[in-house]
């Protein structure tokens, strides 16, 4: 097994329910401080005792959730200080707090820093306070505005907001708007993601009634296209579909799941990867995790990917990144038949969906062009493979 050097912690506690979110959460709080008792008790469970001269190495951590800013101070630092005295953190890397607008204040700042945080992820989505309202965030544009004026200004570590774009009755100016507004703050790193409805959330139920009409397939590719170009126009360099970085920015935490590494997932409903083969993650309910937790069994699914599936996650993960996916690396990981396998079927894809230099030859990876990037889960799939194991080389 490889052991994770990434950590993940999933605090699955929010204000209110965005209409749009399909993560696991819960905006009643009477459980929280079982919850991450149940969640530094897990990394006992997790981890074999390496003692105190010698823990686990950890380099990156990300808290997520959930909304982890939401935790008052004694119940963040218990759960930082838990994660901190089963690793060695001498050569942690990168550590990320997930905030919202409203609870970015100077104290708060303070006391992230001194935990030990050093990137702030903040959940702007939009400054069109009729799209907060109507997606039921906890937030407006005003707390907006001030959150990233105080991490421009106060806080000393890089940052990143979350921005979701082609939304109901979006236009072309009000993207402009986001965008010009969100980048006049000079963050390092932002992610946009096109807004999805999701099942089993508020706004899939009110677009199946037809009170929400989500915008057509060409509204949100042209949305997308203006995404790139203001992004790039300002210095940023789209390295992962939907994450934009100036250089040296880019997120070290997610670039090691897209890159295959293994990492540990903590709390209910998080999923962790040995990165091999096995992936497995918690339950999404708040009491049976606890309860699996201090039975001293976790509910957990386990899945072991076979050769197939792992080669179709490959293919989806790297033609998400900029840098591509690498003709030598699918060969030496999956087999020159696999590879073969999949440049047959590349040949019947539209050569202007990709980059000249990887679609001919293989010399350079196999990378997607503006115009199939907007098409990316279509490419990957047309790629799969679905060769019994038996049949593949390793």
């Amino acid at each position: 097994m490889i052991w994770p050097r990434s950590v993940y912690v999933h605090v699955p506690f929010c204000r209110k329910a965005c209409h749009y979110c399909a993560f696991h959460f819960s905006t009643t709080r009477s459980s929280q401080a079982r919850v991450l008792k149940a969640m530094v008790r897990e990394l006992d469970l997790r981890l074999p005792d390496r003692g105190s001269v010698n823990r686990w190495p950890m380099e990156t951590l990300y808290l997520g959730g959930g909304t982890p800013s939401l935790l008052e101070p004694e119940a963040l630092t218990y759960l930082v200080n838990g994660l901190f005295e089963k690793f060695d953190v001498s050569s942690l890397q990168e550590f990320t707090l997930e905030a919202n607008p409203e609870d970015v204040h100077p104290k708060n700042l303070e006391l992230w820093k001194g935990l030990g945080v050093n990137r702030i992820s903040l959940g702007v989505q939009s400054v069109d306070d009729r799209f907060l309202e109507a997606m039921n965030r906890a937030h407006d544009s005003r707390q907006s505005l001030e959150a990233m004026r105080l991490l421009a200004s106060d806080w000393s570590g890089p940052w990143t907001a979350d921005l979701i774009y082609a939304y109901p009755d979006q236009d072309p100016e009000s993207l402009k708007k986001d965008l010009d507004t969100i980048l006049s703050y000079q963050p390092g790193h932002f992610s946009a993601y096109q807004l999805t409805q999701e099942p089993r959330t508020v706004l899939h139920t009110r677009v199946q009634r037809g009170d929400v009409q989500m915008p057509e397939d060409d509204k949100a590719l042209e949305l997308m296209h203006l995404l790139y170009q203001w992004a790039e126009s300002q210095g940023y360099r789209a390295y992962e579909i939907s994450n934009f970085a100036r250089n040296g920015c880019e997120a070290v935490h997610n670039s090691r799941y897209w890159s295959g590494q293994a990492y540990l997932g903590l709390g209910p409903s998080a999923h962790s990867f040995d990165g091999e083969e096995t992936r497995s993650w918690n339950i999404s309910h708040n009491l049976h995790y606890c309860r699996g937790i201090e039975a001293g069994a976790p509910e957990e699914t386990l899945e072991v990917l076979t050769m197939v599936d792992r080669l179709n996650e490959f293919l989806m993960i790297r033609l998400r990144l900029d840098a591509g996916m690498p003709w030598d690396e699918l060969t030496s990981r999956f087999g020159t038949d696999a590879k073969d396998r999949v440049r047959e079927r590349l040949l019947t894809l539209s050569p202007s969906w990709f980059r000249e230099e990887g679609f001919l030859g293989e010399a350079q990876p196999l990378r997607l062009s503006r115009s199939g990037r907007g098409l990316a889960d279509y490419i990957a799939s047309s790629l799969f493979d679905d060769i019994p194991d038996q049949t593949q080389g390793t």
